[in-house]
């Protein structure tokens, strides 16, 4: 790499970004709206919106509208079950929602940081998707006040009331009034084992005494 050159992004480094937000623009033929998304199973958004999402021809995800180096998802719209689990996941997400229709936004390709990703490159199961649960209780039952501790220590965020509703191998989401506050992990958690150790690390670090 020769010196001022931006490093070349992944499809890593583009699953960790996507992991790493919960809120994005969706471009309906042209027609934008806001929309709050969890991922699925396959690590595809799940976003609800207006009945008239599936007649569009082309659909586009702007993640987040927000930063200069928005992630772009070119998808393939697919409906969902309102009551799917896809569909609790969001609900456990971002609560109640606004609009009754639930979808799933199958990844045909990305464009992130000058780079063009295949959909199914971006796609990825959390690989801690069967002790996610187990995580999140354990946070919620023994240790919820401190969610806010690290939230104020990590994020330099204050809330009032949290609840830990996510766990993948880039970092954490925690459910506040304000919204999803996502918590970035100090090493990769790729197991349940080491997830526990760095959740358990990062609360620590974040109620020891200054």
């Amino acid at each position: 790499m020769t010196a001022g050159e931006e490093p070349t992004c992944t499809a890593s480094d583009a699953r960790d970004f996507l992991r790493r937000h919960t809120v994005a623009t969706l471009d309906r033929d042209g027609f934008y709206s806001g929309v709050r998304y969890v991922l699925g199973p396959r690590g595809e958004p799940i976003i609800c919106g207006s009945a008239d999402i599936l007649t569009a021809d082309s659909t586009v995800l702007f993640i987040p509208s927000d930063v200069p180096d928005v992630l772009e998802l070119l998808a393939t719209v697919e409906a969902v079950e309102s009551e799917s689990h896809e569909a609790d996941r969001w609900r456990i997400y971002h609560g109640k929602p606004t609009d009754i229709a639930f979808y799933r936004m199958n990844i045909d390709a990305a464009k992130w940081r000058g780079q063009v990703f295949d959909g199914e490159d971006l796609m990825e199961p959390n690989p801690l998707a069967q002790v996610e649960p187990a995580l999140c209780r354990w946070m919620n039952t023994e240790h919820r006040a401190d969610l806010m501790a690290m939230s104020r220590h990590f994020n330099g965020v204050e809330i009032d009331e949290a609840v830990l509703v996510g766990v993948d191998p880039s970092g954490i989401d925690i459910r506040a009034k304000a919204g999803i506050i996502r918590i970035d992990a100090p090493q990769r958690l790729n197991d349940e084992s080491r997830a526990r150790a760095a959740i358990d690390q990062m609360r620590r670090e974040a109620i020891a005494p200054r």
